[in-house]
């Protein structure tokens, strides 16, 4: 070209209607010869906006310029994009001309955040910068995209061990929590309360950070030309990789204006930001997050040892508080530590439960309604970490409860007993806690004994047993001892006994008279001597059982003996022949029915039937009638002619036994043979031959018989007597009731083990020198061979 024009274009950027802009710009001649130019019209659109002038320089030498002023005067508020167009002698030459309005070109100088990897419970902030290059200012608003959703790429929903998820709903309210509130009504609700404890802080800050990652302002302004920055806040409640976008609307910016920003990039009117960051699990944590102590005992320590573990590349320090509410329950040592790198440390925990947690920290017990001041305790205990802002927890828990027996007396008045004599009292014992208990009765004096098992026994939860305690003076003499009762849980119970030893006034020369084995039918007499040690003359009666029942009679009834004189007491019993064949619960309804009790009731307090054994309870004592399967009776002529040669066999084997067995004939029974061993001397063959059985049919009784001291006074009945206290003076009606003493009666009924088929032998008249030899036939009623000596 001919001419050049400096600048190369004219360009009135960011012009406002209405007002007038000016501009100068040169036109040089380059040309090597004389040049003119031709100042052409504008186009019709915009030649109204624009005014030329400059001095016409007609012919103008090389290198002459000419200086040339446009005015601009916007009338509508759009871009204008022309030139103003020369005609020279050489040709035509333009120099373009640019009107621009007023734009916006933001941009986000950093469109992609990453926070790396931050723990779970830090809060970290970045600066998101945004640039104008343009002059139009703009307001822009800042969102999440698809709000409040989170996309997680990787990880657990949860934090590890010690986070609570939440959905941000809840609002945070500051709590605090009372201990001495009231007990939980179940597990759930104490579960939830302690829960509440540890995620406080949790939720605190979830209420100021509901979301991982947000802005920290939703509407900015952007000036022209200008800049601005906002923080990107990351606060990671979750473990893994949360990645969220954000979406920058600008309000001034046109998709369709096409608008470039500083880079030559078109500027869109939505932005995006990206934001990542990984959540890290806390560093120190604990182990086992519940120290379970199972069932523990109130006033004693416990001991046990948590691990704290540090899964980071940093040692961190560990501070330990327990709150002052149950500090006195819950120690730790060391309160203050560091863990290493990698590794772990062992923290002693002592847990020492008492009553009293049930009033000062109800608000973390929950009470067992079947057991007595028993409860379920779940405790936190908080663990703090230099650098990491969620605190760590661990919980002790344990089902706390007493160690009480509980006595239903703590003293027992035994009163007056006689000297050889026994008196009882009933004790019951209750086990209060909820773990079983050995219990026993140790160190007992040899007047005292314990009953059942010698005063051992093991009491389950809950659980009440009654114990006898037997009281048997040696000596007349007060006495007033401590019976001590220790448990398997390191308990000891003082049981206060206070009792007199009384010398009886009458002397029986054996006060329990056991009397042989008898086979039905039999009759046994036993008898016994008693003797007036006092200085008067002593009238007694014995109160015998009622004989239908008992099959024993006492002869005589009622004994008026002398100072130091002695008289005889017989026993006599005889069972039923027909005893064998009897069935013992029909036995007793027939025996009632014909006898003259009132009401036709049963003599017997307990009348009970078990796996054959028949027990009749009452009348100073019990009957025990057992009557097996028929099956299991004992047959009759057990013992074959087979059985008894291999029987002598074997005892002629012994160099010790020397027997003869001899065949006869009767010779008043026509010649039948029998067996009969006249000799026998044996003493290793019993063993072979086995023991007698005595799991058979039998009936066994037991009885007391009191006897009532008569009083020369009007005195009492016998049955008045009894109904009082039998070892302790009484008073009735204003008289001295005496205390009866006790004779101990043991009776047995059996089957026999051998029996003759005849009951007597008579040799009538015989002759003197004459011999004659009669025989008879043993019979075995037992399952085993018997040797008869």
């Amino acid at each position: 070209q001919a001419f050049v024009s400096k600048p190369d274009e004219l360009v009135f950027k960011d012009f406002e209607v209405g007002k007038k802009y000016r501009k100068m710009f040169t036109m040089t001649n380059v040309s090597y010869t004389f040049n003119s130019f031709k100042l052409l019209d504008l186009d019709d659109e915009v030649i109204d906006f624009f005014v030329i002038t400059f001095e016409k320089p007609g012919r103008m030498s090389a290198g002459v310029s000419c200086s040339i002023e446009i005015v601009f005067t916007p009338q509508i508020n759009k871009d204008i994009l022309t030139a103003i167009r020369l005609l020279t002698e050489t040709g035509p030459v333009e120099v373009p001309l640019k009107c621009l309005i007023k734009r916006c070109a933001p941009r986000i100088v950093q469109p992609v955040i990453d926070f790396g990897r931050i723990i779970v419970g830090q809060k970290l902030s970045n600066s998101l910068k945004i640039k104008n290059s343009q002059a139009l200012s703009t307001e822009f608003i800042i969102l999440p995209f698809e709000e409040n959703k989170l996309e997680v790429a990787t990880g657990d929903d949860s934090i590890e061990q010690n986070v609570i998820k939440s959905d941000g709903s809840e609002e945070y309210v500051p709590e605090t929590f009372d201990p001495t509130m009231d007990p939980a009504l179940n597990e759930s609700e104490l579960l939830y309360r302690v829960q509440r404890v540890m995620t406080q802080t949790f939720r605190k800050m979830k209420f100021f950070n509901p979301l991982p990652l947000s802005a920290s302002l939703e509407i900015g302004n952007l000036d022209g030309y200008g800049a601005t920055s906002l923080d990107i806040i990351c606060a990671p409640l979750t473990v893994g990789l949360i990645e969220q976008k954000f979406s920058v609307k600008f309000n001034e910016v046109e998709d369709s204006a096409m608008t470039v920003d500083d880079l030559g990039e078109p500027v869109m009117k939505e932005q995006f930001v990206t934001v990542t960051v990984i959540g890290e699990e806390v560093p120190i944590y604990v182990a086992e997050e519940t120290m379970d102590l199972k069932c523990t005992l109130y006033d004693r320590i416990y001991r046990k040892k948590i691990t704290l573990k540090n899964r980071a590349k940093q040692a961190y320090k560990v501070s330990i508080t327990v709150a002052a509410a149950y500090a006195k329950y819950v120690e730790v040592n060391p309160t203050i530590l560091f863990v290493q790198a990698k590794s772990s440390q062992n923290v002693n925990v002592k847990f020492t439960p008492a009553v009293d947690m049930l009033s000062k920290v109800g608000y973390f017990t929950c009470p067992y309604e079947a057991y007595t001041d028993a409860a379920l305790t779940v405790i936190p205990v908080e663990i703090r970490v230099a650098g990491q802002d969620l605190p760590v927890f661990f919980m002790v828990r344990s089902s706390v409860c007493p160690s009480t027996v509980e006595l239903s007396s703590s003293s027992l008045e035994f009163g007056r007993v006689y000297v050889g004599q026994q008196s009882s009292k009933t004790i019951t014992l209750c086990n209060r806690s909820m773990l079983p208990q050995k219990v026993a009765f140790v160190r007992l004096k040899k007047e005292f004994s314990v009953k059942p098992n010698d005063g051992f026994a093991v009491l389950l939860p809950n659980e009440s047993m009654d114990f006898e305690i037997f009281f048997s003076p040696i000596s007349a003499i007060n006495y007033e001892v401590d019976i001590t009762l220790i448990t398997s849980l390191n308990d000891s119970y003082v049981l206060k006994v206070i009792a007199e030893g009384v010398d009886p006034p009458l002397e029986f020369s054996s006060s329990v008279i056991r009397m042989r084995t008898t086979s039905p039918g039999e009759r046994v007499v036993e008898s016994v001597l008693v003797t007036n040690k006092t200085s008067h003359s002593q009238c007694f009666e014995v109160v015998s059982p009622n004989s239908r029942f008992t099959w024993l009679k006492v002869s005589p009834a009622v004994v008026q003996l002398e100072p130091g004189k002695s008289g005889r007491l017989e026993f006599e019993y005889c069972a039923p022949e027909n005893a064998f064949d009897l069935d013992p619960n029909i036995w007793h309804e027939e025996t009632i029915k014909t006898g003259n009790e009132a009401m036709n009731e049963s003599p017997f307090d307990e009348w009970s039937s078990e796996l054959g054994w028949v027990v009749g309870k009452g009348m100073y004592g019990e009957l025990q009638w057992f009557k097996p399967p028929p099956q299991h009776i004992r047959r009759k002529n057990a013992v074959t002619e087979s059985d008894i040669g291999e029987v002598m066999d074997n005892m002629s084997k012994s160099d010790e036994s020397q027997e003869t067995l001899s065949l006869g004939n009767d010779v008043n029974n026509g010649g039948n043979d029998n067996y009969a061993v006249t000799d026998s001397t044996t003493t290793g063959t019993e063993e072979s031959l086995g023991e007698l059985s005595f799991e058979e049919w039998g009936v066994i009784g037991k009885w007391a018989l009191p006897i009532i001291l008569k009083s020369k006074k009007k005195s009492l009945s016998s049955t008045a007597i009894l109904n009082t206290t039998s070892t302790s003076a009484s008073t009735a009606r204003g008289q001295t009731v005496p205390a009866p003493l006790f004779i101990t009666i043991q009776t047995a009924v059996n089957l026999p083990q051998i029996e003759a088929d005849i009951k007597s032998i008579d040799f009538g008249q015989i002759s003197v020198g004459t011999r004659i030899l009669k025989s008879f036939k043993i019979i075995n009623r037992n399952f085993q061979p018997i040797l008869l000596k």
